[in-house]
């Protein structure tokens, strides 16, 4: 298969997932089950990616001690991105606690900000407030260090769309706007989308135009 789709490699992700899975390569079965995932997700297929993730969960931890922590790390956050859009914050917010001395001990703000994002995401659909601000604010702290607009930008959307559930309007608008500022020089439309319409609706029930 490697050689019969040589340079179109993508049209054929799954049945090397699926083969590689099979064998004693976990490093193919991660590679491949992972680059199924990317690609089923960009058509919003994530039950499909969610299902590629667990299994390459299962395979990372064959993988040789030195890339494993760190490559698991990154699934999950892959995994609850597409948990998110299936309504599964339960499970997103099990699979991010365990991570969580992983990520200490990697020590890489690159790592931890997004993965503090993501656990700020997550508490905010599990209603504890707190714990969302105290995780966004770690996220905004970990990205400003290393200049990750991605992260900061997401962080902020976050705390926009909590300011306006808990009726903190004016704060809520605030970081739409700093969420716009950061996501419009990344390019990442959803993300961006999301953050002007969080942003919109704190300024309408302010009575802001």
């Amino acid at each position: 298969l490697e050689e019969l789709y040589a340079g179109r490699l993508e049209e054929a992700y799954d049945r090397l997932a699926y083969h590689y899975s099979q064998t004693d390569r976990s490093d193919k079965a991660v590679h491949y089950l992972d680059r199924f995932a990317e690609r089923a997700v960009r058509t919003y297929a994530h039950a499909e990616a969610a299902k590629a993730l667990r299994e390459a969960l299962v395979h990372v931890e064959r993988l040789p001690a030195d890339e494993r922590e760190r490559r698991a790390v990154d699934l999950v956050l892959r995994l609850v991105n597409s948990l998110y859009f299936l309504g599964r914050f339960g499970e997103s917010l099990d699979l991010l606690l365990h991570q969580e001395a992983a990520v200490e001990r990697i020590g890489d703000p690159w790592l931890s900000g997004p993965f503090s994002m993501w656990l700020g995401h997550t508490y905010t659909h599990a209603g504890d407030s707190e714990g969302a601000a105290r995780s966004i604010e770690r996220a905004v702290a970990e990205a400003e260090g290393v200049g990750d607009l991605a992260t900061i930008g997401k962080s902020h959307y976050v705390m926009a769309r909590e300011g306006f559930w808990l009726g903190n309007l004016a704060e809520g608008a605030e970081h739409g706007r700093r969420a716009v500022a950061a996501l419009g020089r990344t390019g990442d439309w959803w993300w961006l989308a999301h953050s002007y319409s969080w942003t919109a609706l704190n300024r309408c029930n302010l009575g802001r135009v």
